[in-house]
């Protein structure tokens, strides 16, 4: 049986954590496809009280965004207890579909990293408590990547601005799309051995400086890419120009091609019946004898 919330009707289920999930729905008055954010079907009473606080405060904070890289808000529960938050719908495929295709380039994680690091200092601006998780990052529209935030855990006020633990989850995606390996664990084991730290860092690694920020991660891993960059990426093999002569061939035989179409044209438009009347015409016409002139004697 289908669910829905008044005009929202929920119709794919998209990615759940043990707080909330994610929909891809269905906008019946407005006849368009949109995300539907809800609380998670195994929270208690308690917990979906505190659920909808939590949903109020990142819809007012989302209501003050303008990111390219942030999924656009667009609606909310209006009852109280708010059950749902409505999203514009992104077509395109997730990050998490594509790391199933496997293996990235660290140069092409480089990029994502930067798109997902815009993300990260949105959420941050506006002291949102976010997760970038690969199930909701989605690829496709004006920009190269569009993140949805999906917590994982309840609490009385996550709108704390927590810079560092977006950043974790954000390099656990990445760690997975350049390994392969969802364990970060195993996954840092594999990375060679001058992006590991690199990777450590931004994962909170026990011992190790968080970063200030999710743009230093992402140009570190941009100055890692161009040091890994020859056993990677392969550079695009170059097109020889064609010689001049190859060009003065080229014109010859085109010229050549015409001529010959044109004296084709020509002799199909002599008939038999044509070549026979000029045959008479030529046997029977009279022939003239040149007359040579004569000048008269003198007297």
């Amino acid at each position: 049986m289908t669910k829905s919330y008044g005009r929202y009707e929920l119709v794919n289920k998209l990615a759940e954590t043990s707080v909330e999930a994610l929909w891809s729905g269905r906008d019946s008055v407005l006849a368009r496809s949109v995300f539907v954010k809800v609380a998670a079907s195994s929270l208690s009473n308690e917990q979906r009280a505190l659920w909808s606080a939590n949903a109020c405060g990142e819809a007012r904070a989302l209501a003050n965004v303008s990111d390219p890289n942030i999924v656009m808000l667009l609606d909310i529960d209006e009852e109280n207890p708010c059950r749902y938050l409505v999203f514009e719908h992104v077509d395109g495929p997730t990050f998490a579909e594509r790391i199933a295709c496997g293996p990235y380039t660290l140069a092409v994680a480089a990029v994502i990293a930067h798109e997902l690091a815009g993300a990260c200092n949105a959420f941050e601006a506006a002291k949102i408590a976010a997760r970038i998780r690969p199930e909701c990052v989605f690829f496709g529209g004006a920009t190269f990547s569009k993140v949805i935030n999906l917590l994982d855990s309840l609490e009385p006020n996550p709108q704390t601005g927590k810079a560092a633990r977006a950043l974790a989850t954000m390099a656990g995606s990445l760690l997975h799309a350049v390994t392969g390996i969802q364990d970060e664990t195993s996954g840092l084991a594999a990375v060679p051995a001058h992006v590991r730290p690199i990777f450590e860092r931004a994962l909170l690694s026990e011992g190790v400086d968080p970063y200030p920020h999710a743009d230093a991660f992402a140009n570190a891993l941009s100055e890692a890419a161009k040091v890994d960059a020859p056993s990677t990426l392969s550079p695009a093999p170059k097109r020889a120009a064609p010689l001049r002569w190859q060009n003065i061939l080229i014109a010859v035989a085109f010229i050549a091609l015409v001529l010959l179409v044109l004296r084709a044209r020509r002799a199909l438009k002599r008939t038999p019946l044509d070549q026979l009347r000029a045959e008479v015409v030529r046997h029977f016409a009279p022939k003239v004898e040149p007359t040579v002139p004569t000048t008269p004697r003198g007297r």
